[in-house]
């Protein structure tokens, strides 16, 4: 999957929740000293309910696809 089509899912087309993701994700960079902005770090980041929701379906798509691949 594409970078920009990732955000896109996980925020829902939502900015506001982009804004969060992007930030708290830098963040977390900075404070472990990576400084880096990885898939991993954007997956630990808790998005706000609104986007969660809007998200549960393709979340629930993308687990299963991740899960085949691996199997």
């Amino acid at each position: 999957m594409y970078p920009d089509t990732y955000l896109h899912d996980r925020t829902a087309g939502m900015i506001g929740s982009l804004s969060h993701l992007v930030r708290e994700a830098a963040l977390d960079a900075i404070l472990d000293g990576t400084e880096k902005i990885t898939r991993t770090g954007l997956e630990a980041v808790d998005l706000d309910e609104s986007a969660e929701q809007q998200n549960l379906p393709r979340a629930r798509q993308r687990r299963s696809r991740e899960a085949r691949r691996t199997a």
